[in-house]
Protein backbone atom coordinates (compact mmCIF):
# COMPACT_ATOMS: atom_id res chain seq x y z
CA UNK A 1 0.00 0.00 0.00
CA UNK A 2 2.65 2.17 0.72
CA UNK A 3 4.72 1.49 -2.45
CA UNK A 4 1.26 2.34 -4.28
CA UNK A 5 1.01 5.67 -2.46
CA UNK A 6 4.62 6.40 -3.02
CA UNK A 7 4.32 5.49 -6.84
CA UNK A 8 0.88 7.91 -7.40
CA UNK A 9 3.10 10.86 -5.29
CA UNK A 10 5.77 10.77 -7.89
CA UNK A 11 3.06 10.43 -10.71
CA UNK A 12 1.68 13.73 -9.02
CA UNK A 13 4.62 15.55 -8.25
CA UNK A 14 5.71 14.90 -12.12
CA UNK A 15 2.67 16.16 -13.66
CA UNK A 16 2.46 19.40 -11.01
CA UNK A 17 6.23 20.04 -11.90
CA UNK A 18 5.02 19.78 -16.10
CA UNK A 19 2.04 21.70 -15.85
CA UNK A 20 3.95 24.45 -13.57
CA UNK A 21 6.72 24.12 -16.30
CA UNK A 22 4.24 25.10 -19.24
CA UNK A 23 2.27 27.99 -17.19
CA UNK A 24 5.83 29.58 -16.32
CA UNK A 25 6.19 29.05 -19.70
CA UNK A 26 2.62 30.94 -20.71
CA UNK A 27 3.81 33.86 -18.34
CA UNK A 28 7.44 34.44 -19.88
CA UNK A 29 5.55 34.09 -23.21
CA UNK A 30 2.93 36.82 -22.20
CA UNK A 31 5.59 39.35 -20.98
CA UNK A 32 7.32 38.92 -23.83
CA UNK A 33 4.65 39.36 -26.19
CA UNK A 34 3.31 42.75 -23.80
CA UNK A 35 6.33 44.00 -24.01
CA UNK A 36 7.18 43.94 -28.19
CA UNK A 37 3.24 45.32 -28.42
CA UNK A 38 4.21 48.54 -25.84
CA UNK A 39 7.36 49.09 -28.11
CA UNK A 40 5.42 48.52 -31.37
CA UNK A 41 2.27 51.06 -30.35
CA UNK A 42 5.37 53.35 -28.59
CA UNK A 43 7.75 53.64 -31.80
CA UNK A 44 4.85 52.26 -34.98
CA UNK A 45 7.52 49.95 -36.30
CA UNK A 46 7.79 46.36 -35.04
CA UNK A 47 11.57 46.01 -34.35
CA UNK A 48 11.70 42.42 -35.20
CA UNK A 49 10.59 41.85 -38.99
CA UNK A 50 12.64 42.92 -41.49
CA UNK A 51 16.19 44.95 -41.62
CA UNK A 52 14.98 48.33 -42.52
CA UNK A 53 12.67 48.34 -39.63
CA UNK A 54 15.27 47.45 -37.84
CA UNK A 55 17.47 49.77 -39.44
CA UNK A 56 15.58 52.80 -38.90
CA UNK A 57 14.75 51.88 -34.97
CA UNK A 58 18.25 53.85 -34.61
CA UNK A 59 16.98 57.27 -36.33
CA UNK A 60 15.45 60.03 -34.18
CA UNK A 61 12.34 59.81 -32.92
CA UNK A 62 11.27 62.75 -35.35
CA UNK A 63 12.50 60.91 -38.73
CA UNK A 64 10.79 57.71 -37.62
CA UNK A 65 7.43 59.35 -37.31
CA UNK A 66 7.89 60.82 -40.74
CA UNK A 67 8.59 57.38 -42.48
CA UNK A 68 5.61 56.13 -40.44
CA UNK A 69 3.80 58.95 -41.54
CA UNK A 70 4.59 58.49 -45.39
CA UNK A 71 4.76 54.83 -45.29
CA UNK A 72 0.75 55.01 -44.21
CA UNK A 73 0.01 57.53 -46.35
CA UNK A 74 1.03 54.95 -49.57
CA UNK A 75 -0.32 52.40 -47.87
CA UNK A 76 -3.67 54.06 -48.02
CA UNK A 77 -3.08 55.47 -52.13
CA UNK A 78 -2.20 51.51 -52.18
CA UNK A 79 -5.50 49.89 -50.67
CA UNK A 80 -7.22 49.61 -54.01
CA UNK A 81 -4.56 47.49 -55.11
CA UNK A 82 -3.66 45.76 -51.63
CA UNK A 83 -7.45 44.46 -52.12
CA UNK A 84 -7.15 43.40 -55.62
CA UNK A 85 -3.80 41.55 -54.77
CA UNK A 86 -6.07 40.11 -51.41
CA UNK A 87 -9.07 38.66 -54.25
CA UNK A 88 -6.71 37.03 -57.03
CA UNK A 89 -4.82 35.22 -54.16
CA UNK A 90 -8.42 34.30 -52.73
CA UNK A 91 -9.36 33.10 -56.27
CA UNK A 92 -6.25 31.43 -56.89
CA UNK A 93 -6.51 29.39 -54.13
CA UNK A 94 -10.26 28.40 -54.75
CA UNK A 95 -9.20 27.73 -58.73
CA UNK A 96 -6.45 25.54 -57.23
CA UNK A 97 -8.52 23.67 -55.24
CA UNK A 98 -11.35 23.08 -57.75
CA UNK A 99 -11.92 19.34 -58.82
CA UNK A 100 -10.89 20.04 -62.60
CA UNK A 101 -7.80 22.77 -62.66
CA UNK A 102 -7.89 25.36 -64.77
CA UNK A 103 -4.55 26.52 -65.39
CA UNK A 104 -4.76 29.63 -67.77
CA UNK A 105 -7.43 31.01 -65.56
CA UNK A 106 -5.20 30.12 -62.31
CA UNK A 107 -2.31 31.89 -64.09
CA UNK A 108 -4.29 34.84 -64.73
CA UNK A 109 -4.93 34.91 -61.07
CA UNK A 110 -1.71 34.74 -59.82
CA UNK A 111 -0.67 37.26 -62.37
CA UNK A 112 -3.06 39.93 -61.38
CA UNK A 113 -1.92 39.14 -57.75
CA UNK A 114 1.86 39.66 -58.75
CA UNK A 115 0.53 42.67 -60.76
CA UNK A 116 -0.95 44.37 -57.90
CA UNK A 117 1.69 43.61 -55.25
CA UNK A 118 4.12 44.91 -57.65
CA UNK A 119 2.64 48.15 -57.73
CA UNK A 120 2.54 48.22 -53.66
CA UNK A 121 5.75 47.53 -53.48
CA UNK A 122 7.30 49.97 -56.28
CA UNK A 123 5.04 52.78 -54.48
CA UNK A 124 6.65 51.56 -50.72
CA UNK A 125 10.38 51.61 -52.37
CA UNK A 126 9.48 55.69 -53.77
CA UNK A 127 8.31 56.67 -50.64
CA UNK A 128 11.41 55.07 -48.27
CA UNK A 129 14.01 56.81 -51.18
CA UNK A 130 11.65 60.19 -50.80
CA UNK A 131 12.09 59.78 -47.03
CA UNK A 132 15.73 59.40 -47.21
CA UNK A 133 16.23 62.34 -49.60
CA UNK A 134 14.91 64.13 -46.72
CA UNK A 135 17.06 63.09 -44.34
CA UNK A 136 19.72 65.18 -42.85
CA UNK A 137 23.34 63.56 -44.25
CA UNK A 138 23.86 62.76 -40.74
CA UNK A 139 21.18 60.39 -40.13
CA UNK A 140 21.50 58.85 -43.81
CA UNK A 141 24.66 57.58 -42.19
CA UNK A 142 22.87 56.09 -39.23
CA UNK A 143 20.30 54.74 -41.67
CA UNK A 144 23.00 53.20 -43.27
CA UNK A 145 25.57 51.89 -40.91
CA UNK A 146 22.15 50.36 -39.32
CA UNK A 147 21.03 49.08 -42.65
CA UNK A 148 24.45 46.70 -43.16
CA UNK A 149 24.35 45.50 -39.66
CA UNK A 150 20.80 44.66 -39.57
CA UNK A 151 20.30 40.88 -39.51
CA UNK A 152 18.08 39.85 -42.56
CA UNK A 153 14.69 37.37 -41.95
CA UNK A 154 16.47 34.07 -42.25
CA UNK A 155 14.04 31.58 -44.23
CA UNK A 156 12.80 28.49 -42.49
CA UNK A 157 14.36 25.33 -44.23
CA UNK A 158 12.06 22.86 -45.47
Amino acid sequence: MAAMMSRRLQILLIVSLALNVFVLGALVSRVLVHKRAETVAMTGFNPGRGHLRQAVMQLEPDHRRTLRRMLGEAMREMKEQGETARAARIEAARLLGAERLDRAALEAELERARAAEQAIRVRIEAGVVEFAASLPADQRIVLVDALKRAKPRQRKQP
